[in-house]
C-alpha cells in the first residue's frame, strides 16, 4: 500500500466519455497525476452499451459492476460502489467520485489528503446541493466523498439507498401528510438516496468532517416573508432552506470572473477557500428535458475557461 497515493473509486454507467474527459482535466491540473492516484472504475453499463469500458485504459483500473438493476439505478450504483469498497486494496485516503463530477483545484489529489491529514478529518467533500432539499445536509454526499480509511472501517460504509423510505414517501400516509397546509410536505421529507445510511451513522458521531460551499440561488418562493417566518420556527430538517449560516453562496462562478462561458442551469458548482472546487454536470439529461449533445459540447470549453483562470491566480 502506497500511503502517499489517493485511491479513487467510481461507478460508470455509460460514462466512458465523461471519465476520459475527467482524466484529461485531472492530468492538466497535476504535474504527475497518475503517480498520485489509483483510479478504480466499476463498469455497470450493459454489455452492448456504446459508452462501456471494455478494458482498463487511460490510467483507469477496470472492475466488474453489479449486473442486477431491477431495484433501480440508485441501488445498482450503490451495489457496485460497495463491491469496490470491499475488494480494492485501499490507500489511506479514498475519494469516491461520480464520473460527471469535475474537480477544479490544481493538484487536488495531493491537496485533499494533505488537508484532511492536517485537520484530522475522517470525511471531506461536497454536500448535496441545496436545491435537493429532501436530502441530508452538512455532510459529504457520494458525488465527491473522501474518507480516511485508517479511521473509518470500509466495511462500515454502506451506500445502499433506503428503498423502504422511498416506498414510504410514495405511500398513502405520506400523500395524506402532504395535504396538510404549509407543514405537510415538510413533515413528509425523508432522505433515502445513496449515502443516507452513511450520513445517519456518522454525522452524529465524534468523527470530524467538512464540506465545501455550494453556489446556490434559492427559489424566490423560499425567500418570501411568510416562508422565512415559518422556517424561523421550524427545525432544520423541516426547512426548504438550510439554516446554517454560510452553508451556500449566491455569487456565481460567472460573476466571480472564474469562467467566461455560461454554466448550464442544471449543473452544480462548488467553491472552497474562495476558489473553484468542482462542477457536477448532473447527467440526467432526458429527465430534465435537456440537450445532452449541446451541454456536453460546452463541457470542455467551460472546464478550460475555469482552469485557465485558476492557474493564473
Amino acid at each position: 500500500m502506497k500511503t502517499n497515493r489517493l485511491t479513487i473509486l467510481t461507478v460508470s454507467y455509460g460514462h466512458k466519455a465523461l471519465l476520459l474527459e475527467n482524466m484529461r482535466l485531472s492530468q492538466l491540473l497535476h504535474k504527475d497525476f497518475l503517480n498520485d492516484v489509483e483510479w478504480h472504475v466499476a463498469e455497470n453499463s450493459p454489455i452492448d452499451h456504446p459508452e462501456r469500458f471494455t478494458e482498463s485504459e487511460a490510467g483507469f483500473y477496470l472492475h466488474p459492476g453489479d449486473g442486477e438493476n431491477d431495484k433501480g439505478i440508485s441501488h445498482h450504483h450503490a451495489s457496485a460502489l460497495n463491491n469496490l469498497l470491499r475488494t480494492v486494496n485501499l490507500n489511506r485516503y479514498v475519494l469516491i467520485l461520480d464520473p460527471d463530477f469535475f474537480l477544479l483545484l490544481p493538484e487536488w489529489a495531493k491537496v485533499i489528503p494533505d488537508y484532511m491529514h492536517s485537520r484530522a478529518l475522517s470525511f471531506f467533500g461536497v454536500p448535496w446541493h441545496p436545491r435537493h432539499h429532501e436530502n441530508y445536509r452538512y455532510f459529504p454526499a457520494v458525488h465527491c466523498f473522501a474518507f480516511d480509511s485508517h479511521v473509518i472501517d470500509r466495511d462500515s460504509l454502506d451506500f445502499t439507498p433506503q428503498l423502504d423510505l422511498l416506498e414510504w414517501k410514495e405511500g398513502r400516509l405520506a400523500k395524506l401528510l402532504t395535504k396538510i397546509p404549509v407543514l405537510g410536505y415538510r413533515i413528509s421529507r425523508r432522505s433515502w438516496d445513496t449515502g443516507t445510511r452513511v450520513w445517519r451513522r456518522y454525522s452524529i458521531l465524534s468523527n470530524k468532517y467538512e464540506v465545501v460551499t455550494p453556489i446556490y440561488h434559492p427559489d424566490p418562493s423560499f425567500l418570501t416573508l411568510k416562508n422565512r417566518l415559518i422556517e424561523s420556527l421550524l427545525p432544520d430538517w423541516m426547512c426548504l432552506l438550510p439554516k446554517r449560516t454560510g452553508y451556500f453562496d449566491e455569487t456565481s462562478f460567472e460573476k466571480r470572473g472564474w469562467v467566461n462561458e455560461q454554466i448550464p442551469n442544471n449543473w452544480e458548482a462548488f467553491m472552497w477557500k474562495d476558489q473553484p472546487f468542482g462542477l457536477h454536470v448532473r447527467r440526467s439529461f432526458a429527465h430534465h428535458m435537456r440537450s445532452e449533445a449541446d451541454e456536453l459540447s460546452k463541457l470542455p470549453i467551460i472546464l478550460k475557461s475555469i482552469i485557465t483562470k485558476v492557474k493564473l491566480k
